[in-house]
C-alpha cells in the first residue's frame, strides 16, 4: 500500500474520533445540557481546516489517477468528487450556525444540532464509501508508477492535530479527545 493511501485511511480514522466527540457534545446539546460550543468550534475548524485544505486535495488526485485507471468507475468516482465540494457547503453551513450560537444570535436548538448531525453524518457516509469501495479499487488498480505522479501531485502536510508535533491551536482539542476516550 501507498504511503498516501496509508495517510489518507488514518486521517479517515482521526476524523471518525474527532465526530464521536462531536457528536457527544451535538447529543448535549439536544438534551439541553451544558455545550462546549468553543469545543465544537475546534472541532469544526479542525475538520473542516485539514480535510477541506489537503485531505480532500489529496484524495482528488488519487481519484483522477483512479479515473484513468478504471473510467468503468467514472461515476462513482465523479460523485464522490462532488461530495467534496457537498461536504465543504454542509460544514460551512454548520460552523455559520455555530458561530451565530456563540455571538448570541438567535439560532433554534434544533437547526444548530440538525446541522451538525447533517454534516457529520454526511462526513461518515462519505469516509465509508471512500474505505468500502474507491480505496480499494486504487489500491488494486494503480501502480507504481501512478503512486510516483500522484506523490508528485500533492502537497505532504502533517496533520496538525494527530502529528507527533500539534498545532498549538488544536491543543485544547487534543486534551478533549484523550479524556473521552479515559471514559469510555
Amino acid at each position: 500500500m501507498s504511503e498516501v493511501m496509508k495517510n489518507l485511511h488514518e486521517h479517515h480514522l482521526n476524523i471518525a474520533l474527532v465526530l464521536r466527540l462531536g457528536a457527544a457534545e451535538l447529543d448535549a446539546l439536544e438534551q439541553g445540557e451544558s455545550t462546549d460550543y468553543s469545543l465544537l468550534e475546534d472541532i469544526m475548524a479542525y475538520v473542516t481546516g485539514y480535510s477541506d485544505t489537503h485531505h480532500h486535495p489529496t484524495e482528488d488526485v488519487v481519484f483522477a489517477s483512479l479515473q484513468r485507471r478504471a473510467p468503468e468507475q467514472a461515476a462513482e468516482i465523479e460523485a464522490i468528487l462532488a461530495e467534496h465540494e457537498e461536504l465543504i457547503a454542509k460544514g460551512e453551513i454548520f460552523r455559520d450556525r455555530l458561530e451565530a450560537a456563540q455571538e448570541d444570535e438567535m439560532v433554534r436548538r434544533d437547526e444548530l444540532v440538525g446541522a451538525g448531525r447533517e454534516y457529520f453524518s454526511k462526513l461518515q457516509q462519505h469516509m465509508s464509501f471512500e474505505e468500502g469501495r474507491l480505496f480499494p479499487l486504487a489500491k488494486r488498480m494503480l501502480g507504481p508508477e501512478d503512486w510516483i505522479g500522484i506523490e508528485q501531485g500533492i502537497v505532504a502536510r502533517a496533520d496538525p492535530l494527530f502529528a507527533g508535533t500539534r498545532d498549538e491551536t488544536f491543543r485544547r482539542l487534543w486534551q478533549r479527545i484523550q479524556a473521552h476516550d479515559r471514559e469510555r
